[in-house]
């Protein structure tokens, strides 16, 4: 068979699955952004994947109380195709932080944020929810819980929770704890407990020697030493991170751009004492000093990065930020952008018009494939209505024959197909057998219906 009867059989296929378009649709989401379930009425600040044993879903808190015309209080579980509620959600607050802990009962999903009570039960600002019930956590905590990281103290792993409150379980911890899955906790040592201010973000990272706490918000001192909004917990002492940065950080993660891990901060600061040059609102320590992300976000008037998700998936790895800002490295970028350790990405025309901003973010899977969430106080993505909470569903996750990654299904990607297919071009080898054939042909145009 030539190679002109090799194209023409699959124009001719391709030709009749653009035909058929519209009878049938797909259950996952289109390419790009899209609503999620019609959206939330309140702003969206934490996400987390927790499996309730019913499969991982979404969870979502924030200051929402209805997802289209269904009560759902603060907190809500979304499973890839419908909200549900989540034992009934908070009565009143706010929900600021999620974060999944083991700590001795089975993994369940711990809540933060400014409340009194949940599906009925009190609790101080913290709970826990195991899939089926609520349980408080002691006296939980005298203000809003904001950050929660998991973290091996030496002693197994406790929960490690930051905010603005004083008392932890009755006792003075200065606005970070622990939770061993029994009682509260201060992080003690020679020097004075805890922050002169807000605890933001938590993580841990490893400097070489062993697996460090950081914690990051809007503090200047920690243990009675000045940090400047940045800190870590070594023994049992808690130390900055050189001179730390120039304003507030408000998320801390650790990321490998394919250099090993590091260390990555995120905030309002454009510089740091004592490191020349700007840097622009994201950061990576370097063991010794903080180093600009190359010209990072800006923006006019208040920019920010909020939030910070890291990827290590194959063609999804990068740092993925959002917050409130214009511009990501040279190009504009509405909000949220993406660092693949070269170069600084947009998603479409981004998330939010005007003051609007992208509070938390996440790269997660929960049934079709590898999604980029976005959740906050904004009510349109790419020029179109999404209230709170939004999904970017990446070309070829939608359609793997989408192979100029437009968002379309055309003729331009039989063309590709075709190209890729006559150079032997390993693009071409759908069934990935390590051979260029015509089960390629075929597995191309099983694809190629697939997008409609």
């Amino acid at each position: 068979m030539t190679s002109t009867r090799i194209a023409l059989g699959v124009w001719i296929g391709a030709s009749m699955l653009i035909g058929l378009k519209g009878a049938a649709m797909a259950a996952a989401p289109p390419c790009g952004w899209s609503s999620v379930g019609g959206g939330l009425n309140g702003s969206v600040f934490a996400m987390e994947v927790f499996d309730d044993g019913t499969g991982p879903a979404l969870f979502v808190g924030g200051a929402f109380t209805n997802a289209s015309g269904q009560a759902l209080y603060r907190i809500g579980k979304w499973n890839g195709q419908s909200w549900s509620s989540v034992g009934g959600g908070l009565t009143s607050g706010t929900v600021y932080s999620m974060q999944v802990f083991d700590d001795g009962s089975g993994p369940a999903l711990f809540i933060g944020g400014t409340f009194v009570n949940a599906g009925g039960v009190l609790a101080s600002n913290i709970v826990k929810w195991n899939g089926s019930t609520y349980s408080a956590l002691g006296q939980g905590t005298s203000g809003v819980v904001r950050a929660m990281t998991e973290y091996d103290d030496d002693d197994g792993p406790v929960l490690i929770v930051g905010g603005s409150f004083i008392n932890a379980g009755g006792q003075t911890v200065n606005r970070i704890a622990r939770w061993n899955g029994s009682a509260w906790s201060a992080l003690t040592g020679p020097g004075e407990i805890g922050m002169n201010n807000n605890v933001l973000g938590l993580t841990t990272y490893h400097d070489g020697t062993a697996r460090r706490l950081v914690a990051c918000g809007q503090f200047t001192m920690a243990g009675g030493l000045g940090v400047n909004y940045i800190s870590e917990w070594k023994n049992s002492f808690w130390l900055p991170l050189r001179a730390g940065l120039g304003a507030l950080v408000s998320d801390v993660l650790v990321h490998d751009d394919g250099n090993g891990e590091s260390l990555y901060a995120m905030g309002q600061f454009v510089s740091a004492p004592l490191v020349d040059g700007p840097i622009r609102r994201v950061t990576r320590w370097t063991g010794s000093t903080w180093a600009p992300i190359g010209l990072g976000v800006d923006g006019t008037g208040t920019s920010d990065i909020n939030s910070a998700f890291s990827s290590a998936d194959g063609p999804y790895a990068g740092l993925y930020v959002g917050g409130r800002f214009t511009q990501a490295g040279t190009q504009p970028a509405k909000n949220i952008a993406h660092w693949d350790g070269q170069n600084w990405a947009t998603f479409g025309a981004g998330v939010g018009i005007n003051s609007e901003s992208v509070e938390v973010i996440g790269l997660y899977d929960i049934g079709y494939g590898p999604t980029l969430f976005a959740g906050g106080n904004f009510t349109m993505v790419d020029g179109a209505v999404a209230s709170r909470v939004a999904q970017w569903r990446f070309p070829r996750e939608a359609c793997r024959a989408d192979l100029d990654e437009n968002c379309i299904a055309d003729f331009f990607d039989v063309q590709a197909f075709l190209n890729h297919f006559s150079s032997g071009s390993t693009i071409a080898d759908f069934n990935s057998d390590g051979l260029i054939d015509f089960f390629d042909i075929a597995a191309f145009l099983a694809a190629f219906s697939a997008c409609f």
